[in-house]
């Protein structure tokens, strides 16, 4: 029994999955004491009798493995893998997240190569070599293996490598696979066809390239890339619990916010009826504060009849159901005008049940183009006397609220 050859380099060209058990396996090795040299093995077990690699290096049939150049944008090397996981999402026949893919760098044509296989195939190719005592270092698609600006044919496919990090596999047609008719597909296949030495040939190994820089991954990877994801459980919790401190203290702050302003709405309120006496009721202290001087400055005089306190207060228990659809109050000649918001306009049965309630109270309530209008009921020869007291009474300066 022969010792195992040592070679730096192990190159092994895989049949179609479909066909395993394996009887046909192309390999290249290299050595640094001896070149290349390449042999065709009926099974694994020979190959591992025979050589002792320091470095084995895998290329799926292309039958089972996808390639392609995908134009993506500029982007940072990190979120570079899910643009070609979106990418492939149109082109794979499985979900991104069941493939092992590989890719390369970004070319100034914006084009980025990329392979893909079923992750359980490539599962199915490690696990096989490495029962067999040959542990892979790299899964390349097989221009990987071709010297650049080369082609070739592999079992009835045409193999180019067009630049250091790029390269195509394409199918030839049944009865077509000869140099001549590989070349003449590739005419069709390139706007401008490259120029490409031909690898075929009795004594030629076509499978001696270097450099490529990209490969398959060899393990289970994830769609975010393969990292592991023990991380993401407490990472997940620690955010939700700062989340829901961040909530809580945003509550708390809101509240106190909310108590000061009422605070001072209060504080405003009872300052504008010290000032002024003759407001019974304050809405809005600022305005009605303004209005209040303007008056006193322009000799207008107060509101210090009798009929608007009383007349306020029955309309604020007249629209108690009415809190937030105010736009407007002016008091004017006797008359209380209520003007809404938009979009908050009485409907015909309310309006109507609200004229009763306002008869009942010795009040009359007519509709207005904005709202609507209250005055005392002159028309009821012995109006029913509200707590407040109200009667007729004669013009009077307006006072507007808003």
């Amino acid at each position: 029994m022969s010792m195992p050859q040592q070679v730096d380099l192990l190159r092994l060209l895989l049949p179609p999955l479909h066909d395993a058990p394996w009887d046909q396996i192309a390999c290249v090795g290299y050595a640094s004491a001896g070149g290349w040299h390449s042999a065709v093995y009926t099974n694994l077990a020979a190959i591992k009798n025979d050589y002792k690699p320091r470095r084995v290096e895998v290329c799926l049939h292309p039958g089972d493995l996808s390639m392609a150049e995908l134009v993506l944008p500029p982007l940072p090397a990190k979120r570079q893998r899910s643009a070609v996981l979106g990418a492939l999402e149109l082109l794979a026949l499985d979900a991104p997240e069941s493939l092992a893919i590989g890719f390369g760098r970004r070319g100034e044509d914006g084009k980025v190569p990329v392979c893909w296989t079923a992750n359980s195939t490539l599962q199915t190719v490690v696990q096989t070599l490495q029962q067999h005592g040959l542990p892979v270092q790299a899964l390349l698609p097989a221009p990987a293996f071709l010297p650049v600006a080369s082609a070739a044919l592999l079992d009835g496919w045409v193999v180019v490598r067009t630049c250091a990090d790029r390269g195509i596999m394409h199918p030839l047609p049944p009865g077509q696979h000869g140099p001549v008719d590989a070349e003449a597909r590739l005419q069709q296949l390139f706007e401008e066809p490259p120029a490409l030495q031909w690898l075929a040939g009795e004594g030629v190994i076509p499978w001696t390239g270097t450099g490529w820089p990209w490969a398959l991954t060899t393990g289970k990877k994830t769609a975010t890339g393969g990292l592991p994801r023990h991380w993401l459980r407490p990472a997940i919790a620690w955010a939700t619990a700062a989340t829901a401190v961040w909530l809580l203290g945003l509550n708390v702050y809101a509240e106190q916010v909310a108590s000061e302003g009422r605070d001072i709405s209060r504080n405003m309120a009872a300052q504008v009826k010290a000032a002024f006496p003759e407001v019974s009721m304050v809405i809005n202290p600022l305005q009605q504060a303004r209005q209040m001087r303007d008056a006193r400055q322009s000799g207008d005089g107060v509101v210090n009849e009798p009929a608007f306190p009383a007349l306020a207060r029955a309309t604020v228990s007249l629209l108690t159901d009415a809190d937030g659809q105010v736009q407007r109050v002016q008091y004017r000649n006797g008359q209380m005008d209520i003007q809404w918001r938009e979009g908050a306009a009485l409907r015909p049965e309310e309006l109507q049940a609200l004229q009763t309630q306002a008869y009942e109270r010795g009040l009359n309530v007519q509709p207005s183009e904005a709202g609507i209008r209250l005055q005392v009921d002159t028309s009821q020869t012995n109006p029913v006397a509200s707590p407040e007291g109200i009667s007729p009474v004669p013009p009077a300066p307006s006072v507007a609220l808003q």
